[in-house]
């Protein structure tokens, strides 16, 4: 289990696990993994991606702000990188969508740090319930 609360669905929790091992490699193989007295009494052994992403920030003095930056930008290239491979859509033409989407993600990112946490959560009931029809959906190009 990677955090508290878990994933709604084992495929939110599969990706969340996959994801995070697949960050800790890759900040291990760059020295950037926090030391091991530090990581394991404050993570589980299967730290998912986006507290291992925050803990890491964290460690390395990275402002709250780059943090959510840097976090939506990956999410962004992400879904760009799916869409290349499950649409007519070039490596170029996905570039220039990601231009044309960054300002917006600049601006999501400066009005979630404007908000409470109380205002920031009603997505995730719609996430969950997507993750449930999605994971026992007959025919799926991705595995999430």
């Amino acid at each position: 289990m990677s955090g508290w609360p878990p994933p709604e669905t084992a495929e939110l929790t599969a990706e969340d696990s996959r994801l995070g091992a697949s960050l800790k490699r890759l900040l291990g193989s760059l020295g950037l993994l926090p030391s091991e007295d530090l990581l394991t009494p404050l993570l589980p052994t299967h730290t998912g991606y986006v507290t291992l992403f925050a803990y890491t920030a964290h460690l390395r003095g990275v402002s709250v702000r780059q943090t959510l930056l840097g976090f939506a930008w990956a999410w962004l290239e992400n879904q760009l990188a799916v869409a290349c491979k499950a649409l007519p859509l070039g490596h170029t033409a996905a570039q220039r969508v990601i231009e044309k989407l960054r300002p917006a993600l600049v601006d999501a990112v400066n009005q979630a740090l404007t908000l409470e946490d109380d205002e920031l959560g009603p997505v995730l009931p719609g996430l969950a319930l997507a993750s449930a029809l999605h994971e026992t959906q007959y025919s799926r190009l991705f595995r999430s």
